[in-house]
């Protein structure tokens, strides 16, 4: 009890402290009090074409297409604007690098509209859906103090009624960061990185997981993820970023 108040603690004046290196001021605008106002937010571009994870060609959706099914678990991609968007590319950055936890709101926001807009909910329409955020490495988690996929997965399962299950997947060892690393590198790299709980789902089967994550660049994390699932009985996984890099 004592170390769970004296970790509250620290993180309260890590807050503090980040709050005055960096005061809230809109990034687009420079206005006060908002990370992202609501005219800034609105002008953020939204990915226009769905493209397959695989060979990034035009997709209904976002689905991985029928020819691409051998090369990746992910049933398809959400993926919800541009990363040549420089004031989304700023605001990422801040909140996984500055640790601005307050950039999840309207970061959230974004992934939320881009479902609404692509009508998702009808592809999935009497289904149930889990989210889960791709999980940190607790020596990761710790020095971040929070997990960005995780925040951003809580807000849009609250907005849409979805469960959200943080604790079935696990990081099971250290890895680089994905960013550093070539295509193939960055498949080797996340090969025996994760490992799964129980899913808690009773229709395992019946139900679609959709991975969490702040950016997917060739989607090897989300797809090692993604076999994670499947191996344990879940039979759809999508994945969902803002971003793809």
């Amino acid at each position: 009890m004592k170390l769970e108040i004296l970790k509250n603690a620290l993180l309260k004046i890590k807050t503090r402290f980040l709050d005055l290196l960096f005061p809230i001021e809109c990034l687009g605008c420079g206005g006060e009090n908002d990370w992202l106002c609501q005219e800034c937010l609105a002008k953020i571009k939204y990915k226009k074409i769905e493209q397959c994870v695989v060979c990034k060609e035009t997709t209904v959706f976002g689905q991985t297409h029928t020819s691409c099914r051998e090369k990746t678990a992910l049933d398809g991609m959400i993926v919800a604007a541009e990363w040549e968007d420089k004031i989304l590319q700023e605001a990422i950055h801040k909140y996984k690098y500055n640790f601005v936890q307050g950039l999840a709101e309207p970061l959230s926001k974004i992934l939320i509209q881009k479902i609404k807009r692509l009508e998702q909910l009808a592809l999935w329409q009497g289904q149930k859906i889990v989210l889960m955020p791709v999980p940190l490495h607790k020596k990761r988690y710790h020095w971040r103090g929070f997990n960005q996929a995780a925040l951003l997965a809580a807000r849009v399962a609250k907005y849409f009624g979805w469960e959200t299950q943080d604790l079935v997947l696990k990081r099971e060892r250290y890895t680089k960061p994905q960013a550093k690393l070539k295509k193939e590198e960055r498949e080797r790299n996340m090969v025996g990185a994760f490992g799964a709980s129980a899913i808690t789902s009773e229709h395992a089967s019946e139900t679609v997981v959709i991975l969490v994550d702040d950016v997917v660049t060739t989607g090897a994390t989300m797809n090692e993820c993604a076999n994670i699932l499947k191996a344990n009985g879940v039979k759809t996984v999508w994945g969902l970023a803002l971003a793809r890099g």
